[in-house]
């Protein structure tokens, strides 16, 4: 099938699919709707995406005379080089495509970037990006676990969440897959994402872009110019308004809205022709809503019968066996209490109306006052950056020195129990408490970083770059309730981090087809933390709170990583390479869960390694109208950070740890095509496999669903006593890693012609994308869904303006971005809450809370209108 064909083909199907799935829709309450201005704009989109299957005209025998693909330069390797030349797996993508793809955060880029998988699941907080199948459920739940997945901005390390940055900022995203442990440092072990931000420009240059639909308004606006002969600046700004598209079945009210307002401005100072320095400043102000978390209870559970369950319980008003859930955890109804309840209550099934007894509350299980003191994400952000570049009297050598600091201001909070259960105890000083397990707190970050470096001239047989690096980062987390809504006085947690480094590379070319490069890092780092005791304040006040240091922990870890290339020039168009390189992520601490369970209080989980090898190629076809780029890579990962039964010696309970307990290994295949078909059409493709499993692992969960709920003791692993259905087995091995996508990948169109003789274009961008289902625990049995996303845009344009309309989740694709497993309710702790008799011994059966899982919703189709201008 000749190219056009099979693209005709694909794009009519496309604009089918549009029209069909544009048609319906479902309002907050989950009934079907559609307007006739959706019916309209859909209709209009899917025209735009049937013009793309008018006739294509292609060059008959002989050499093309059609149009080339243009030459990409990265920095991924702190230099420039051709994206085609450069052998190391990266994924380039401009200015230009993120307009085109709708790219408005970490979350819409993930889809158009081999390798990389993002779920956003608890909004616009606590990311866990995985890249290449390596992931920790822990990250973003405890302060020292980190993700494995660094971000950039401007080649600056950035240890936060980064969904608000804004993209219409973004010169160029490079993510770069593999171990970047050896260039970057910590936190890179399976990749990097480095955002470069536009600098201003020798001219004056400016424009706005808005874009509206139903739910959700853009607008932005850039200034740049020269200010002198030698200074140049620019300005922006952005305002982001989404008012939410879910119905909170409790309150009746919309929830789910996210607010944005950022500001930056950047100088560029070339005093001479050898030097240049650059400073950006931004501030990010964020104001989000209640999160759209829905909740399947424990009461659907319909595998691993045993002693974990509803079933266990004389007072739970279902008998419901089962301890976990195997299928599709899918979207449903939200129900909170972040506000007085004013709709009728759905009972959630397996929970008595009202307390056996032990504890006095107001409103028993569902009391209808306000749960939370806080519920959302409010977010004050600054960001400075800096860099300095001298080419030492034009000579080729080079002193570059970059850094940055930040001040990250976060006040999150959430009804825990994502239900309407709403436990609320008695006041204190009068003063309403929160309900039981309600969540809410204040974190402050700081962190500053910077990197010196000297190299040689690129343009030497034998070349070479030595740098240095210091890195500094510290949380303060504050408790907040009723009375302190906007935090306590006095930090409840203090974690800090330092981390020192030294780094370098050699390159040489032995023959001019020939070269290989070692990389090195040794770095050192140390993490501290200090847990004080939680106490409710209220209105007694801080003076009246006992502070007494409750956990101090300290601990320090070197490391050497090193990555090795070798990289064959087959020919002018190909690039064939190898490679092999280490990575790690940094160890941490458990903190007062440890010190309360016997442990001692400076003990420590180490870091997590990997070894990377890849092999790779990378050509241009077609007399330049295609790159075709390929990588195949097996990494070996060691000391996984997951998590391990510990038994306490004075009580007996058992509770689970971070350590490091598991080894593994993915396998897989990146590949990624850009096709220019025409002078008017360009085709982008990529698809990723990670196949991942353990290869070595034992979780104490695991025994418990398939021992039929007996408590594993890691010092007596075979008692068969607690193996009470004899099928009980710790092991893990052969199981997928948890939030990994084993399949992934994407198909991207832009086209362009004219349609009048004065400069008039019609403009089409569509984008087809798939992420596979990824496991919510290693167990592998409950999952959150695949998901197919189509967007597209379509209008009309010139050299200075444009205007048309958008469509994003065009397939109206629901399936849950992220999904965790959760407790139930906090009800069956409660004294008076009685077991059902004749049951297994409480010394080797577990009878703690039966779970569920609780996951977010994905943002419904929005089609709306979009214009811009520049000039």
């Amino acid at each position: 099938m000749l190219p056009h064909v099979a693209y005709n083909s694909a794009t009519a199907i496309i604009a089918r699919s549009v029209v069909a799935n544009a048609m319906v829709g479902r309002d907050h309450n989950g009934e079907i709707k559609m307007s006739k201005l959706h019916k309209s704009l859909a209709m209009l989109l899917a025209s735009g995406a049937t013009a793309l299957t008018g006739p294509v005209a292609f060059a008959q025998g002989g050499a093309s005379a059609g149009p080339t693909l243009e030459e990409i330069v990265v920095t991924a390797r702190k230099r420039e080089e051709s994206l085609q030349d450069i052998p190391i797996a990266v994924t380039a993508i401009s200015a230009a495509e993120i307009a085109n793809r709708q790219v408005n955060s970490l979350d819409d880029l993930a889809k158009f970037a081999p390798g990389l998988v993002f779920s956003k699941s608890f909004g616009r907080s606590n990311e866990r990006p995985v890249m290449r199948g390596l992931a920790s459920v822990l990250a973003g739940t405890n302060a020292t676990v980190e993700t494995g997945v660094a971000y950039f901005v401007d080649g600056v390390y950035y240890p936060g969440d980064i969904q608000t940055l804004d993209m219409a900022e973004v010169s160029r995203v490079e993510v770069i897959r593999g171990p970047q442990s050896a260039l970057y440092g910590r936190n890179t072990y399976s990749g990097a994402i480095n955002f470069i931000m536009k600098k201003p420009g020798d001219v004056t240059s400016g424009g706005a872009n808005m874009a509206v639909d139903a739910d959700e308004r853009l607008v932005s606006g850039r200034l740049s110019g020269r200010l002198t002969n030698s200074l140049a600046g620019s300005l922006a700004v952005r305002y982001n308004k989404f008012d939410g598209q879910w119905k909170n079945q409790l309150t009746g009210k919309t929830i789910g809205d996210e607010s944005s307002v950022d500001f930056s401005a950047t100088l560029n100072f070339t005093p001479t022709d050898n030097t240049e320095f650059n400073l950006r400043m931004s501030h990010n102000r964020d104001r989000d809503g209640t999160r759209p978390l829905f909740f399947q209870g424990a009461g659907e559970n319909n595998c691993a019968p045993g002693t974990r369950s509803f079933a266990s319980y004389s007072t739970a008003s279902i008998a419901n066996p089962n301890q976990y859930y195997c299928g599709e955890i899918k979207a449903r109804p939200i129900y909170l209490n972040d506000a007085p309840v004013t709709q009728p209550i759905v009972q959630l099934a397996g929970i008595p109306a009202t307390f056996v007894g032990g504890v006095t509350a107001t409103g028993g299980v569902y009391d209808t006052r306000q749960g939370v003191a806080f519920s959302g994400v409010n977010r004050d952000l600054d960001l400075a950056l800096a860099s300095f570049r001298w080419d030492v009297m034009g000579s080729g050598y080079a002193v570059a020195i970059n850094g940055g600091t930040r001040r990250d201001d976060r006040k999150t909070g959430s009804d825990s129990d994502h239900s309407s259960v709403n436990i609320i105890g008695p006041n204190v000083n009068g003063i309403q408490d929160m309900a039981t397990g309600a969540s809410s707190g204040v974190d402050k970050y700081r962190d500053w970083s910077v990197e010196t470096k000297l190299e040689s001239p690129r343009e030497n047989r034998v070349r070479w770059m030595v740098g240095a690096y210091h890195f500094e980062w510290e949380q303060k987390a504050y408790r907040i309730d009723f009375a302190s809504l906007e935090g306590q006085d006095r930090p409840e947690n203090i974690y800090d981090i330092v981390n020192n480094a030294i780094f370098g590379d050699l390159e040489a070319d032995f023959t001019d087809r020939l070269s290989g490069t070692l990389e090195l890092r040794k770095a050192k780092e140390r993490k501290g933390q200090i847990n004080y005791l939680s106490v409710k304040n209220l209105q007694a006040g801080p003076t009246a709170v006992t502070y007494d240091s409750r956990l101090r922990g300290n601990d320090r870890w070197t490391s050497t990583t090193p990555r090795v290339t070798l990289n064959f020039k087959a020919s002018k168009d190909l690039t064939l390479y190898a490679n092999y390189a280490k990575g790690y992520k940094p160890g941490g601490f458990n903190g007062a869960t440890a010190i309360s369970n016997g442990r001692p209080q400076d003990e420590s989980f180490l870091e997590e390694e990997s070894v990377n090898y890849e092999i790779g190629a990378k050509s241009i076809l077609m007399d330049r109208r295609l790159t075709l780029n390929v990588a195949l890579f097996k990494t070996d990962v060691t000391n996984m950070q997951l998590t391990t039964p510990i038994q306490n010696s004075t009580t007996g309970a058992v509770t689970s740890l971070s350590t490091n307990q598991g080894d593994g290994e993915v396998k897989g295949v990146e590949v990624e095509a850009r096709f220019a078909a025409t002078d008017n059409l360009t085709i982008a493709i990529n698809y990723a496999l990670a196949d991942t499993k353990f290869t070595k692992g034992c979780d104490d969960f695991q025994f418990q669903l398939t021992s039929g709920g007996g408590i594993f003791n890691p010092a007596d692993p075979t008692n068969a006593a607690r193996n009470l259905n004899g099928q009980g087995s710790c092991s893990i091995v052969g199981k997928a890693f948890p939030l990994a996508a084993k399949n992934s990948g994407s198909i991207a169109a832009d086209y362009s012609r004219p349609i009048a003789s004065n400069g008039y274009r019609l403009y089409v961008n569509t984008d087809l994308s798939y992420t596979d289902k990824k496991f919510v625990q290693v167990h592998n049995l409950a999952w959150s869904g695949a998901a197919t996303l189509l967007g597209a845009r379509f209008g009309v344009e010139t050299d200075q303006w444009r205007v048309g309309f958008y469509g994003r989740n065009l397939l109206n694709e629901d399936s849950s971005p992220g999904v965790t497993r959760w407790l139930h309710t906090y009800m069956l702790g409660i004294p008076g809450v009685t077991l059902k008799p004749g049951l297994p011994s409480t010394a080797i059966a577990s009878y703690s809370l039966p779970r569920g899982f609780f996951g977010v919703a994905r943002r419904e189709r929005q089609i709306g209108l979009e214009a811009s201008y520049k000039f």
